[in-house]
């Protein structure tokens, strides 16, 4: 017996033993590592999932809430309008609402960030029955008898072609003319030199005597900047809101009319514009066109088709969000309609359409955090088994 203890045998069987033992260990060991590693892959892709649906909604909330806001400033402008139809014909009542009408602007100058209090409005004006102007206020300026005009000719308004005074001499009182966005068009030529797009939206109502008949009109045109400044400052960030963001993250907000044509974005070559005769210029068709002429968004399939699908949709009312390709980037955009149906804006397209768009890298950032938390915890677990 003890010959048999002292032999190379019983190693040998121990030995087996171990084998037969560890092996059937390590190879369960392997599989659970392996298990682990898919559960956390599979963990990743749920996670990243989530969370995208979570930004992505997070993102179309605040364009609902940012289109709303929009919405109810404009129908704002429509009591002011309402408001100014009812004051005495005088030049002091004119100036005193003129002047008490104002808004902030969140503005970068050569001094640093400041907040401005802006008249809300750049002209202001009492027109006749014959469409002459009787009262003007020009950006606070009371005009002079010898500078006021008959508007009822196209070239006699600033713009030289607009119909206003004709439009809203047709409606029924109690009822308004809205424009578009109007203002001269600004090439990157000439933004790249600091010019900046100057925009007005007309407000205009009929005006009528105690028999009935047509009286003349009250006319305001709103300062474009107002309509901007809710989209201006607005990045897909932590930060939420910047004076100036940097359109070459990606990262920023818009504004697009019901046309297509955009009205509001930190690139002002991208907005509609006016040539210098007061015509409307024709819309980017090409690449190369962009910068140079404005830019539409349901015509810009030749830059990504998603550009023009963002339109057809929240022209019908809808919200949600879509990826495409502009200036270098894959963006994630969120956008929403911009409820305001008045002045000849029908529903459902109303006013236009907000979008927020975010560089996709900077979307996915929440999720790509995740999923490198659980690959460091996966491979931190089988490199110390």
């Amino acid at each position: 017996m003890k010959a048999w203890l002292k032999s190379g045998i019983l190693r040998k069987v121990l030995f087996a033993i171990l084998f037969s033992s560890l092996v059937p260990l390590t190879l369960l060991g392997i599989i659970a590592l392996r298990g682990y590693a898919e559960g956390g892959r599979n963990a990743i892709a749920r996670s990243k999932e989530a969370l995208d649906r979570k930004s992505a909604e997070a993102l179309e909330l605040r364009a609902v809430m940012v289109a709303n806001e929009i919405a109810r400033f404009l129908y704002e402008r429509e009591a002011d309008l309402q408001t100014a139809a009812l004051l005495p014909k005088t030049r002091e009542a004119y100036l005193e609402f003129y002047s008490t009408h104002k808004g902030t602007l969140w503005r970068v100058t050569d001094a640093g960030e400041v907040r401005e209090a802006i008249p809300l409005y750049r002209e202001m004006a009492y027109i006749d029955a014959t469409g002459q102007e009787v009262i003007k206020i020009v950006d606070g300026d009371l005009l002079p008898p010898d500078e006021l005009k008959n508007v009822s000719d196209p070239r006699n308004t600033t713009f030289k072609t607009e119909t206003y005074f004709a439009e809203t001499k047709k409606l029924p009182q109690g009822e308004i003319y809205v424009s578009h966005v109007l203002g001269y068009y600004v090439s990157r030529a000439e933004f790249e030199k600091g010019r900046r797009f100057e925009g007005i939206v007309r407000f205009a109502t009929p005006l009528f005597d105690d028999q009935g008949d047509f009286a003349g009109i009250v006319m305001l045109a709103l300062d474009a900047r107002h309509i901007e400044e809710f989209t201006a400052h607005i990045v897909p960030t932590e930060e939420r809101f910047v004076a100036a963001p940097d359109p070459a993250t990606g990262n920023y907000a818009y504004i697009i009319d019901d046309r297509g044509y955009t009205i509001a974005h930190p690139l002002d070559y991208l907005k509609a514009g006016l040539g210098p005769d007061g015509k409307p210029l024709p819309y980017a068709t090409r690449p190369e066109d962009i910068g140079v002429l404005p830019t539409r968004l349901d015509k810009i399939g030749f830059i990504d088709e998603n550009l023009a699908e963002i339109h057809r949709r929240a022209v019908k009312g809808e919200t949600g969000s879509i990826q495409y390709y502009w200036g270098g980037h894959h963006k994630f955009a969120a956008y929403a309609p911009i409820p305001y149906y008045g002045g000849g804006y029908e529903e459902p397209a109303g006013f236009g359409w907000v979008g927020i768009s975010a560089d996709v890298d900077k979307f996915h950032e929440a999720a790509n955090q995740v999923e490198e938390a659980i690959d460091n915890e996966t491979h931190n677990l089988i490199n110390g088994t």
